[in-house]
């Protein structure tokens, strides 16, 4: 994230793998991909107010000039496939806070301040990487669940079906004792006009 004063300037440092020295360099608005304005085979662009340039080693830097407060959001640092996200924030000019210049920088810490690199692991704070985790999971367990109760529901109305179908076939014949005496019965699935006596 940097941030600057309206019609100030920034400067993003943009880091690439050593492997994609050869490759354009892309700066984007984020959501209008039609907005990259691109390197040419000198790693460079310049326009009105944003100026790149890449060093053919493993960094580009976009220097965004003039800035208005339109200029706040999202961006994109792309080298090849990779790609990182960068937010730009413009604060009115009548805002006053507390700045650290870069010679109190320099003596206070003793090195000198940048703009954290976009294929740094460290870009993004940790809690990010658990939300998404946490949102996977959590769509994991959902799923699961949606799919046992169907399940469930449906080996019940299979069951219940089978007995209904049981009890419709089934035919009771009322007898009494002494009555088929010496006689065996065969049940048969089928009406009872169709049970044979042997």
């Amino acid at each position: 994230m940097v941030s600057a004063d309206e019609g100030r300037s920034v400067t993003v440092q943009c880091l690439y793998s050593k492997n994609l020295r050869s490759s354009e360099k892309r700066w984007c608005r984020s959501g209008n991909w039609n907005s990259c304005m691109v390197t040419d085979s000198e790693g460079t662009f310049s326009s009105r107010n944003v100026f790149i340039h890449d060093d053919k080693n493993s960094m580009f830097t976009v220097t965004l000039t003039q800035l208005e407060m339109r200029d706040s959001g999202w961006y994109w640092c792309g080298a090849g496939q990779q790609h990182g996200a960068v937010h730009v924030s413009v604060t009115p000019q009548a805002t006053t806070r507390a700045t650290v210049s870069p010679v109190q920088y320099l003596k206070t810490t003793g090195r000198t301040p940048s703009v954290m690199g976009t294929n740094d692991p460290h870009s993004r704070p940790v809690w990010e990487h658990l939300l998404v985790v946490c949102g996977i999971v959590l769509l994991v367990m959902t799923v699961s669940l949606a799919l046992w109760k169907l399940r469930k529901h449906y080996k019940k109305k299979q069951k219940h079906q089978r007995t209904n179908e049981t009890n419709d076939n089934f035919t009771m014949c009322p007898w009494r004792e002494g009555d088929y005496k010496n006689t065996s019965v065969i049940f048969l699935n089928a009406p009872a006009q169709q049970v044979q006596m042997l």
